[in-house]
This record gives structure tokens, sequence and C-alpha cells, in this order.
């Protein structure tokens, strides 16, 4: 994905804007957007030879394209935005999604009718369980009635419409790639997201693109993403 499709990879690059921004002509980037795997080492090979001395791969999918270079080029610092990983020569790095789940969970709480809020996580992988856990105690902190539904998209096909067939009006949902019929509005434009907020009666209500912009911005990809050269 390039930063103009992902709110991931939008992330990794607003980094790199600010840091050029502060440092200056300390220092110079150069980017790769959409690299698939197969091509990430000719793609860090490429960098290396215009002069970069640190590279950051932005998704998991990458490491075994950052372990060969890593080991090729030793005077070559190489960063994986994953899970720790135990490889001594590429460093890994992960940000706090639970800190913006918690709040978002108050948020939800807050805005609760009746204290059922659904959560679509995505697979039961690192940092996804302390997510949901925040996200409870966040929706607790502020509705102490607050019961929070949990569906897998691993699992479920429509994980947002199960949570809407079961009454569930709040819903903390991660970017599926596909839009749910239950959950959509009657109006508004096409895509994964319904409108913000819905009309009264027209469905649940998707936290995921106002609220929860800073943990969609986090949020694992499972697609090529972006390399950075520095």
């Amino acid at each position: 994905y390039s930063p103009e499709e992902s709110d991931w990879i939008r992330a990794h690059d607003l980094g790199r804007q600010y840091m050029e921004a502060v440092m200056g002509d300390k220092v110079t980037a150069q980017v790769r957007s959409c690299v698939q795997p197969e091509a990430a080492v000719e793609a860090m090979e490429e960098v290396i030879g215009e002069g970069a001395q640190v590279i950051f791969a932005t998704t998991p999918p990458l490491i075994d394209a950052c372990r060969k270079i890593a080991a090729k080029y030793p005077n070559v610092r190489v960063l994986n935005c994953s899970a720790s990983m135990p490889y001594a020569s590429v460093r890994t790095y992960y940000s706090r999604i639970y800190e913006g789940k918690f709040i978002t969970g108050a948020i939800a709480g807050a805005m609760s009718r009746d204290g059922q809020i659904g959560y679509v996580a995505s697979n039961p992988i690192f940092g996804v369980p302390a997510s949901i856990n925040a996200f409870t105690l966040g929706a607790r902190l502020t509705n102490p009635r607050a019961r929070v539904r949990l569906c897998w998209s691993c699992v479920e096909e429509d994980p947002m419409g199960a949570l809407v067939r079961e009454g569930v009006d709040l819903i903390s949902n991660r970017r599926t790639g596909s839009r749910s019929p239950g959950a959509s509005a009657s109006s508004g434009p096409a895509g994964p997201w319904p409108p913000w907020p819905p009309p009264t009666g027209t469905g649940a209500t998707s936290m995921s693109r106002s609220c929860a912009a800073s943990s969609a911005a986090a949020g694992t990809p499972s697609a090529p993403g972006t390399m950075t050269g520095r």
C-alpha cells in the first residue's frame, strides 16, 4: 500500500516528514512504496547502493528480506515494524496501540445507550489481546455497566453484521476491506466505513473512522508496505 491507501503506511510517512522538517539537510530520506515481499531484497539493495545507512521496513511480511539484508550488509541498520522477534541483526519496533484503545473505549462507554458495545478484532496475536483489554477498561471507566461483545474478523465472515444482528449499535471496528451491509447507513459514500454518525435507526455506529483514527493508523497490516531508507 501507499501512504494514500493505508493509514498504517501514512503514519510512518508522517514520521519521515517530521524528521525531515526538524533535521533539515542533516538527513535525507528515500521511500519505496508498495514493495512486495519477494521484491524487497532488491529494493533494499537499491537504496543501500544510493547511500542508505538505515532502513525502516514498515510491515511484518518484510522481515525475511530484512534478515537477508542485515546479514549481507552488517554496517546498515535495519528495522522492521512488527512484533518482537529474536533476530540480533534486525531491530523490531511497534506502537503502543493499547493506549489509543483505552481512550476509544472510554469514548465508546460514554456514547453507549445500553452498555452493549461491539469490538471487532483481527487475530489473537501479539498486541491484539492487550488492545481488547485496554478498550474494555476504558469503556468501564466511563460506563460501569458496559459489556464488550467480541468478534474476530479471522473467524466471522461478516463480524460487524453479526454484532448488528445481535442488537449491538456501537462497534469498534477494524478495516477489513469489505463493507458490512448490516452496519452501513442508508446513505453516504461507498467504502469500508459507514459515515459518521449514521442517521438514527439506520444501523450501527462504527468508531474506526473518526474516534479511533490513531488506532486505525497503527493497526497491523497484512499487505505489502513501504521501506524508507535513510
